[in-house]
């Protein structure tokens, strides 16, 4: 994929592929010595729907328009360890947790781990994340701190922990005597960096990877704003999980499954492949709805 185009090619397919798109791209990871983890026997070889958004580079479109990244992946080698087959499907974000309420989806990722999440969802935690803003690079906005997010035109993708953080920061916003946040919702992170990409918005709040993936990938397109003043705010940042079905029999199986791709160097060789090896998390934080955090 040309440098200049990557960033094209995977945002401007997620529009046509909204749902329903799934993975076609062959492994290059090797899970050989990763031990084989049980399943229920009613599961063992069954083919289970994996819910994804673009959120590159967990998940994106390659020069194929086939789905890649470092989920896809990492399902494609749990797939090895668990003796079924996860494939993913691209949806919108705001779809995915009442599809795996109604069974219409089997599990899902990256969501963030979140308390309120976890009252209707099993979250396995298996990466981490940081907030920052994505801008285009032909503007001068360069943001350093969350207050200076006041008075301008952020992009969000819809149902994602950054609509309660905006609310937070408008409050803020207020109490300082700035304008507010005008806050645009998009169906995915795809389409808020369109609107970046034609300065319809002024700038995308999400997780810092798939902002830096795209700022790296962009040829100068666009630029990767760090913010501090964000730490205290709920849902800034995110510990993320697959999420599961509540009490779903595979939630334990993944969570091994996942420990047992870390024990045998799989996790971390796909992580380096997608440069996010910073997104990491060590098998002991490996958990079953492991954080405290709220989603704001």
């Amino acid at each position: 994929m040309a440098v200049g185009l990557a960033v094209l090619a995977f945002a401007a397919g997620c529009g046509s592929a909204t749902s329903g798109a799934s993975s076609g791209s062959a492994s290059t990871t090797s899970t050989n010595s990763a031990a084989p983890v049980a399943v229920p026997a009613d599961l063992r070889g069954k083919t289970l729907t994996v819910a994804v958004t673009v959120f590159s580079p967990f998940e994106l479109y390659d020069a194929d328009n086939k789905l890649a990244g470092a989920d896809i992946d990492l399902y494609q080698a749990l797939s090895t360890v668990l003796g079924v087959t996860l494939q993913p499907t691209v949806v919108d974000f705001d779809g995915i947790v009442p599809g795996i309420q109604s069974g219409r989806y089997q599990a899902a990722s990256p969501l963030g781990d979140f308390v309120e999440r976890q009252q209707v969802l099993d979250l396995v935690d298996y990466a981490t994340g940081s907030s920052s803003l994505l801008v285009s690079g032909r503007s001068s906005y360069r943001p350093q701190d969350v207050s200076d997010l006041c008075g301008h035109s952020i992009g969000i993708e819809k149902g994602s922990a950054e609509v309660g953080v905006t609310g937070t920061l408008n409050t803020r916003c207020a109490a300082a005597g700035k304008r507010p946040i005008d806050m645009h919702l998009y169906p995915n992170v795809s389409a808020a960096n369109l609107a970046v990409q034609s300065q319809r918005v002024d700038g995308v709040l999400t997780d810092s990877a798939p902002n830096g993936y795209t700022a790296k990938q962009s040829d100068g397109q666009f630029v990767n704003a760090t913010l501090t003043g964000g730490s205290d705010i709920a849902g800034w940042g995110a510990t993320f999980g697959i999420a599961l079905a509540k009490n779903s029999p595979l939630t334990k199986p993944i969570e091994q499954a996942l420990k047992e791709l870390i024990a045998s160097g799989t996790y971390g060789q796909i992580y380096r492949k997608w440069g996010i090896s910073s997104n990491e998390i060590p098998a002991a934080k490996v958990t079953i709805d492991g954080s405290t955090a709220h989603q704001g």
